[in-house]
């Protein structure tokens, strides 16, 4: 999946707001107002691409995060337009620093309104529901996708109002996209597609910790773990064998892409470490022990250290 699409909840507190919520909106939305965000797809970007060869199937990746007015509710669809001149293309929240996205010239603010000759308006036209979705973002994703499936992709993009066009250079990674999602408490999980992470988490911890917490959850999209969610930190799962070698599996495929990638073991061992403190019933019913958690990953981390030049 080429974007990273990182869903946030919608400001549908603001559906009845007045001149300085309109203004908290726009602030919210600002370029590097988003610091979570950028390190969640800064961090999922560098994994992405830096272990191609260790991941089976390969997408686009451009480092754009995306938001548009399909994810706001009916009622808050004019506040963000009014502050931030927001229409019915594509809008640009952040751009990962060395990215695809980042060479083409691409950058926070900016709207996206068509890709080569096809107008984003027009192909994917805003929704008539008064809630909420992700679906136009994630259908924006598809049809940018299939394009640089074929090599580098021209863009139209509106910036202070003049229309510019810029070619996206085509960059594979690892497909499976991160996302961060709502949600206060510090937690990470996967499914067939994504790797999540919360906003809590990515508020909490450190780049490495967060690394790891990222590609764990990648390695349980690369190996197909998909007949049921995994979490990494609280222990969501169906608990037995099978998912204690999954776990394993992941733990191993994880910190070989977190140490590929350029992070630190110690990040594993301190998330880990972390969240035994506050959820040891959680982790032991679906998770081995974190003491043998943190041995096998100093093993593996041992044998990467030992085999790279």
């Amino acid at each position: 999946m080429t974007t990273l699409a990182l869903m946030l909840a919608p400001c549908s507190a603001a559906s009845a707001a007045g001149q300085e919520q309109v203004a908290a909106i726009g602030d919210e939305m600002l370029p590097g107002a988003n610091a979570p965000e950028m390190r969640v797809a800064t961090i999922g970007y560098r994994l992405a691409t830096r272990n191609v060869r260790r991941c089976t199937r390969l997408a686009p990746v451009t480092g754009l995060l995306l938001h548009d007015l399909a994810a706001y509710d009916a009622a808050t669809r004019p506040l963000i337009t009014k502050r931030l001149g927001l229409g019915n293309g594509m809008g640009v929240r952040g751009v990962v620093m060395g990215s695809a996205a980042h060479s083409a010239g691409l950058a926070a603010g900016d709207e996206i309104v068509a890709i080569g000759t096809q107008d984003v308006a027009r192909v994917l036209p805003m929704p008539v529901g008064a809630s909420a979705t992700y679906e136009r973002i994630e259908a924006f994703s598809r049809l940018l996708d299939a394009q640089l499936a074929n090599g580098p992709v021209a863009l139209d993009f509106l910036r202070s109002g003049q229309r510019r066009t810029v070619t996206l250079p085509q960059k594979m990674g690892c497909a499976a996209p991160v996302v961060m999602v709502p949600g206060r408490k510090p937690d990470a999980w996967s499914d067939q597609h994504y790797a999540a992470v919360t906003q809590g988490l990515a508020q909490v911890a450190g780049d490495d910790e967060l690394a790891f917490a990222l590609a764990h959850e990648m390695a349980h999209v690369v190996l197909g773990h998909a007949a049921e969610p995994h979490g990494a930190l609280v222990g969501i799962g169906i608990g037995g064998k099978r998912s204690l070698d999954r776990e394993r599996a992941a733990d191993h495929l994880g910190i070989l892409m977190a140490l590929t990638a350029g992070y630190d073991e110690a990040g594993a061992e301190a998330l880990l470490a972390r969240f035994a403190r506050v959820n040891a019933p959680g982790l032991s019913l679906t998770h081995p022990s974190v003491q043998a958690r943190v041995a096998a990953i100093r093993d593996t981390a041992a044998a990467f250290a030992a085999s790279t030049p």
